[in-house]
């Protein structure tokens, strides 16, 4: 694999206009100029005063140095111009790499240099808003890059000590799919040939391939399909689910994932040690993403953090849209404390149930998917996890034992009737799963095996 460089925020910082927000005088423009606020000068700085004990601290992490840099910058700008928190013990943090626009999507200027921003956005005790930038990054540095999103949240828990913690994911999404796999699988499976010696390892095929990241699809519509940092048109690098895993320094209390395919147990597994909560889409996400000016009523919410309202609004949003193509949504809502319960139920049927397993998979054309069969076709990788289950013919009781495992982990789940005129959700349990393939996916299975889902359930052996 291509070792990229990267810059740690603890050392890389070329501008800190102030080491806590709560000492500067006046709001800061950002790079992604969102509509101004009026602030306060010197003159009437009285009613601003160092808060230590913050009770939430919501993070918005927007890797946008991509063909959806103009969607995240419209994110950016809804939230902040948005009616936002009500008390000075609850604040925003932004960090954000957006590419210059060109030309209207899929087209983005990669040339220019833009420099990755970690913003503040606060309110004083009579309601007036600030933007504090808090440090702006080396052009080089790659968000996209789970060192750097560690750097990060470790900043973030130093500076801004707080009772609760949520963090918002958002750009490209690939699952728990490889870096690179699904812009182009055939880059990383061996073809056969008349020497074929069996498959290839990981290793040494991630050391032959450069992912790829192709934006040239202009007939089609944007989605968020984990982040994405693009150094040219076709070349960019990804973030991997288990790499994501690892880089939490603290629990988060939620997390959300305004991306593709991020909804599938093998996500939320990985993720069951990190957060107590997890929402997230099992299809494609339109590249709106979410809604933004409502955002902080349901996460800021003086009993706490209402994620079911969140999910709620998010289904609404897009149920009640009238496009084409715009209305499609799946959303779920995850308690991660059930997965463990879930991971041994769906072990023992597995185990038992091998073979009938075994015939779902050569007939999953008769299982609920989560991807286009045009665009989406080499994403063939999600299946609805209950459907999958569902399918396998299993007894009365052991049906029960699995439905009640899967209800206590998903608390929340909704999803539109159809998914951009392509295909019907007709199944929708709130989360999916890879259904393994027996030929011509040896790279990702073998892949899949690192996965804590598949050690803890045996899915792919």
């Amino acid at each position: 694999m291509v070792k990229r460089i990267y810059n740690r925020i603890a050392s890389v910082a070329i501008l800190v206009l102030s080491l806590v927000f709560v000492y500067s005088c006046s709001p800061v423009d950002l790079d992604f100029n969102p509509s101004p606020s009026p602030g306060r000068t010197e003159e009437n700085e009285t009613t601003r005063v160092p808060v230590k004990d913050f009770r939430n601290v919501f993070i918005m992490y927007s890797m946008g140095y991509n063909d959806l840099s103009g969607y995240l910058r419209d994110d950016i700008n809804d939230l902040v111009t948005s009616p936002l928190m009500k008390s000075p013990r609850d604040i925003i943090i932004i960090m954000s790499h957006l590419a210059n626009p060109q030309n209207g999507w899929p087209y983005v200027d990669l040339n220019t240099p833009v420099s990755p921003t970690l913003t503040c956005i606060s309110k004083d005790i009579e309601g007036m808003v600030y933007r504090d930038t808090l440090m702006v990054m080396p052009n080089e540095t790659i968000l996209a890059d789970a060192e750097v999103l560690k750097e990060t949240l470790t900043y973030i828990k130093e500076n801004f000590d707080a009772e609760r913690y949520g963090l918002l994911l958002s750009s490209h999404g690939s699952g728990w799919c490889p870096s690179g796999y699904i812009s182009d699988p055939s880059k990383y499976e061996k073809q056969p040939t008349d020497d074929d010696d069996g498959p290839m390892e990981i290793l040494a095929v991630q050391q032959q391939v450069t992912p790829l990241y192709n934006l040239a699809r202009p007939d089609d519509i944007p989605t968020k399909t984990m982040g994405v940092h693009l150094f040219t048109a076709y070349d960019g690098k990804e973030m991997e689910i288990r790499d994501i895993a690892a880089a939490f320094p603290f629990k988060m209390d939620y997390i959300i994932f305004d991306a593709c395919y991020m909804g599938g147990i093998e996500v939320a597994y990985e993720l069951r040690n990190v957060t107590d909560w997890l929402i997230t889409s099992q299809t494609e996400i339109i590249a709106y993403g979410m809604d933004y000016k409502t955002i902080c009523s349901y996460l800021f919410n003086p009993a706490g953090p209402d994620l079911t309202g969140f999910c709620e609004r998010y289904y609404e949003y897009y149920n009640s849209m009238t496009g084409y193509y715009d209305k499609s949504a799946t959303i779920s809502l995850v308690r991660t404390s059930e997965l463990e319960d879930l991971a041994m139920t769906t072990r023992d049927i597995i185990e038992r149930y091998r073979t009938q397993l075994e015939n779902v998979q050569n007939n999953r054309s008769q299982v609920q998917k989560y991807f286009r069969s045009n665009y989406s076709s080499k994403h063939q990788w999600f299946y609805d996890f209950g459907h999958i289950i569902e399918k396998c013919n299993l007894s009365e009781d052991d049906l029960a034992a699995f439905n009640d495992a899967l209800d206590d982990a998903v608390v929340f789940k909704a999803a539109t009737e159809e998914f951009m005129k392509n295909f019907r959700i007709t199944h929708h349990s709130g989360l999916s799963m890879y259904l393994p393939y027996t030929t011509g996916r040896d790279y990702l299975n073998n892949f899949y095996k690192t996965l804590e889902w598949n050690k803890a359930v045996g899915l792919v052996q």
